[in-house]
């Protein structure tokens, strides 16, 4: 058995697409991860001019977290929805292909 495993390791074939913790493929990458950080980096950067310039007035120990969160939410909501996958990320139940265009009875 462990030399089937090192035979693998050897040809490069140690992971599959499955795997937990396998690397990206060479046009995946990591879409979610990447988008939640540039959803990160702007919410950070209105955090701190929202702060630096006092556009909401002359509030003190504004949370960042009213920043970060819609923008994080809407960087992960928005690349799921130019892949095509908002239900999946969203959590919609399997098989509902409904677009959202109204209770469907109309096409029932």
């Amino acid at each position: 058995a462990d030399d089937d495993v090192d035979a693998d390791v050897a040809d490069g074939d140690a992971f599959d697409d499955g795997d937990i913790g396998a690397p990206p493929s060479e046009s995946g990458g990591y879409p979610y991860a990447t988008s939640s950080v540039v959803g990160y980096v702007v919410g950070s950067l209105a955090t701190e001019i929202v702060g630096s310039f006092r556009l909401l007035g002359d509030v003190s120990g504004l949370p960042a977290l009213v920043f970060l969160v819609p923008s994080m939410l809407s960087a992960v909501t928005v690349m799921a929805w130019s892949r095509n996958e908002l239900g999946e990320v969203w959590g919609a139940p399997p098989g509902d292909d409904d677009d959202g265009g109204g209770s469907g009875a109309a096409g029932e």
